[in-house]
């Protein structure tokens, strides 16, 4: 067997992987959505997709892409790595506690009946965006296995937490925690077997390449945002957060 013939067999084997995971994660989340459904009402929802919809901003201001850097970059793997994590980290840590301290203006000045707690806890999805690019390093070596199961642990056991929270009667933190439980959960399982030792380190020629690289997609990310949420500005501010519920 040719190293061509053997790396397209990886290929096919780990996109077996990755859409067997998939197609498993969006079960749950399906199953999560109509279980939550018939205990919560439409404000509940309402409530919870305006939070959401503020936080997503954010998350895709933290998101500079560094899985794409340690995937394609071949040499200095682990510098690589280290760099771009920490980049992510610093801006992942000024983004978070910037929206823990102004969560309520940023409600009141978009008008929404949301309560800023619920973005504050949402907002710490964007601490879990570094820190899950472990994923990233087992993505270049074509482990799927190990890459994707941590994240269909997470929404499986986030999923559970969710279901119980609403049982109890909780409300709109039944889907704050289904949100917000997944990706702790997953960097935990990442990191408890991380195939390298992070340490914060900044390379002054990886950063540039990583600028190069990240500061386009940061771009067509927010592009893609603004294009898919926008409408949910535009219902909550014309019909209510019940029309935005449904």
């Amino acid at each position: 067997m040719t190293a061509g013939s053997s790396l397209i067999r990886q290929l096919i084997a780990g996109a077996s992987i990755v859409s067997v995971f998939t197609g498993l994660t969006f079960v749950i989340g399906l199953f999560v959505q109509i279980f939550l459904a018939r205990r919560l009402s439409v404000v509940d929802f309402g409530l919870f997709g305006f939070a959401w919809m503020i936080v997503r901003f954010f998350q895709n201001l933290v998101n500079l892409h560094a899985d794409k850097l340690i995937i394609v970059e071949s040499e200095d793997s682990e510098a690589v790595f280290c760099t771009s994590v920490t980049l992510e980290l610093i801006a992942a840590t000024l983004v978070t506690l910037s929206v823990l301290v102004a969560a309520p203006q940023i409600v009141g000045a978009l008008g929404s009946e949301t309560n800023p707690n619920y973005v504050r806890v949402l907002a710490l999805t964007c601490l879990a965006i570094p820190f899950s690019r472990i994923r990233a390093l087992y993505e270049r070596r074509l482990e799927f296995t190990r890459a994707r199961l941590p994240l269909l642990l997470g929404e499986l056991l986030g999923a559970l937490m969710a279901i119980a929270a609403a049982s109890m009667g909780v409300g709109v933190w039944a889907l704050v925690i289904w949100r917000v439980t997944p990706p702790m959960i997953e960097i935990l399982m990442l990191w408890a077997a991380a195939p390298v030792r992070y340490q914060i380190a900044i390379d002054p020629r990886i950063a540039i390449r990583f600028a190069r690289l990240g500061f386009p997609l940061v771009m067509t990310s927010l592009l893609v945002y603004f294009y898919w949420n926008v409408d949910y500005y535009i219902v909550e501010s014309l019909l209510g957060t019940t029309a935005l519920g449904f």
